[in-house]
């Protein structure tokens, strides 16, 4: 054989292993509570909040001083307060089938820039925009300054990238390949889908799959990357902000989701096994620190949805330290200036707020 050809297939070998490379899939690693290098119970300060009903969202906007509370039994549906002080400024967000109005608040977020409040209706399908300096300033009205609606989509729980750009979760459509993620330009087109769910032993349909692995993610403060933290299998992924998986790991009990389908009306609807379990919800990330609660209850078992462990990870998913939490929350944003973390709970009579200082 000629030293030309031996090159050519030294050349043809190196392009496989790098195709190669690009289409394996992520190993998926395994971690327990062991694994943990710190062990803490973390004590908070329970707070009364003025004005508050039944909070069920909360958004930390440091940047403005600025705490923003979800209160779905309320006529306006979000609560701001002194991050600083928790002292009420304003409520906004009129609920109502009004141009100006939201029928519904699923979350907020704040801009890259700091110039806006996003906030989700999932009723109206719509991603809306209002001014953060109307929100600050006690006397000023507070209007949506656009509206966003995602091209031939149903909305779940996007967040808003860093460049403007939208990422949620897939809706289930019959005739495409599920996926996890789908992205769209700042207009609401749809750009590309992306993602893979966890690889399980049960064998489900598209629909049932997706709904298996619901989940919670949240983008890094930096924009960089996403954390994904699914509800019913004790798994979490880190993406870039492209939708290209970058690590995947399981633990600290080791269960899948599970999940039937049961005949409602005139269709059938996906709902949770009585063998499924609790896992993640609401992740919280920046630079090299993911916080995360985690349950890993049985759906039957007592304690609902409010959650007793937080789990810290480093920014590539390798665990740090492990929180008991003393007051159980079910939601929370932090203070990253500060180490402050802001939990929500229905334990407490009048008292829905836990400040929590981070070690």
């Amino acid at each position: 054989m000629k030293i030309k050809d031996l090159g050519i297939i030294t050349i043809f070998c190196c392009l496989l292993g790098f195709l190669m490379a690009c289409h394996s899939p992520v190993r998926q690693y395994e971690f327990t509570t062991g694994k943990f290098k710190k062990d803490t119970v973390l004590s908070g300060t329970p707070v009364k909040q003025e004005n508050l009903k039944m909070p069920m969202g909360i958004c930390v906007f440091a940047e403005k001083n600025l705490l923003l509370i979800i209160d779905v039994q309320d006529s306006m549906l979000v609560k701001a307060y002194d991050l600083k002080s928790l002292k009420f400024i304003k409520s906004f967000i009129k609920k109502g089938p009004g141009p100006n109005q939201q029928l519904d608040c699923h979350k907020v977020q704040y801009s890259a820039d700091f110039k806006h409040i996003y906030a989700v209706d999932r009723i109206k399908q719509k991603i809306y925009a209002y001014n953060a300096d109307d929100i600050s300033a006690p006397g000023a009205a507070v209007f949506p300054e656009s509206d966003i609606m995602l091209e031939h989509h149903q909305i779940y729980n996007p967040s808003v990238l860093a460049d403007g750009s939208i990422v949620d979760y897939s809706s289930y459509k019959a005739d495409e390949k599920s996926s996890v993620f789908s992205f769209y330009n700042s207009y609401g087109n749809l750009l590309y889908k992306k993602g893979d769910f966890p690889k399980i032993k049960t064998a489900y349909g598209p629909q049932e799959q997706n709904a298996a692995f619901l989940g919670w993610f949240t983008p890094f403060k930096n924009g960089n990357n996403i954390i994904l933290a699914y509800l019913n299998t004790d798994v979490l992924d880190l993406y870039n902000n492209q939708g290209v998986l970058l690590k995947r790991v399981q633990g600290p009990d080791y269960f899948e989701p599970a999940v039937k389908s049961v005949k409602h009306f005139n269709g059938t609807m996906v709902i949770p096994d009585e063998k499924a379990f609790h896992a993640y919800s609401s992740a919280r990330a920046k630079d090299n620190e993911v916080y995360v609660l985690y349950e890993g209850k049985e759906v039957l078992e007592q304690g609902g949805y409010h959650k007793k462990l937080l789990f810290n990870f480093n920014s590539n998913l390798e665990p740090e330290s492990l929180f008991l939490l003393d007051q159980p929350i079910f939601a929370f944003d932090i203070d990253w200036s500060r180490k402050e973390l802001y939990g929500l709970t229905h334990q407490y009579k009048d008292k829905n707020l836990i400040r929590i200082k981070l070690p």
